[in-house]
């Protein structure tokens, strides 16, 4: 926060490569995910900067983090979903389907 910059999309993605929670999630669900976080910040530092020059009045807020046990909102593309009966089936990504034997 200190230095007023924001880590873009790719930037983000190379970090998170290795990382097993990242690769838990179906490909274009994470880019979707580090779009979501990217854009928050990218609001926030615009606002701040309108704060300063008194464009507007409110103080701005730094995007919130996930509480401890709290869910996190995922965007899953449309061709991705599948229709079975009257149930959605969610693509799961291969590290999942590898670790699960599906």
């Amino acid at each position: 926060f200190k230095g007023r910059r924001y880590l873009k999309k790719f930037d983000l993605n190379k970090l998170l490569k290795n990382n097993n929670h990242y690769r838990v999630l179906y490909s274009q669900v994470a880019q979707q995910l580090l779009l979501s976080v990217t854009e928050s910040f990218k609001s926030y530092y615009e606002l701040q900067k309108q704060y300063h020059k008194k464009t507007i009045t409110d103080k701005p807020r730094p995007p919130k983090y996930r509480k401890k046990g709290g869910f996190c909102g995922l965007t899953y593309p449309k061709q991705a979903l599948k229709l079975r009966g009257n149930q959605i089936r969610l693509p799961l990504g291969k590290t999942v389907t590898r670790w699960f034997g599906l």
